[in-house]
């Protein structure tokens, strides 16, 4: 059954004044329909550079032989139609949610904000 053949994992990539300097993935779950992703992915920004951060977040199927092992690599640059176009030519997205930051939507600002107030403790809401 090709629906219980799907692998994904999630990428999560970190911006201040909308420069990547750092990302993050999750493992990667095979043969789940309905995966859960009960991981830590955690980020140390100082308090002054907060409200310039933003988090950008995949679900994403990597194409058969695209994984590669690294989880924490360190980038540059903002994430665009073009950097997005890339992955896509490597991998499936699946979606893509901003959290934090002047570019995303207020539900998602406010989701940042809760985990700004919340250090170090899970701070969940579906988008």
């Amino acid at each position: 059954d090709q629906r219980t053949d799907i692998s994904v994992y999630v990428k999560v990539e970190f911006f201040v004044n909308e420069r990547k300097v750092k990302k993050k993935k999750t493992s990667t779950k095979s043969s789940d329909t309905s995966p859960t992703f009960n991981e830590s992915l955690g980020f140390d920004v100082p308090r002054d550079q907060l409200a310039n951060s933003r988090l950008v977040i995949y679900v994403v199927q990597p194409r058969l032989g695209s994984e590669k092992g690294s989880t924490t690599d360190k980038g540059q640059g903002s994430t665009t139609d073009k950097e997005i176009d890339a992955v896509r030519s490597e991998n499936y997205i699946f979606g893509t949610v901003c959290i934090g930051g002047h570019s995303c939507v207020k539900s998602e600002r406010q989701h940042f904000e809760d985990m700004v107030g919340a250090p170090r403790r899970p701070v969940a809401r579906w988008h």
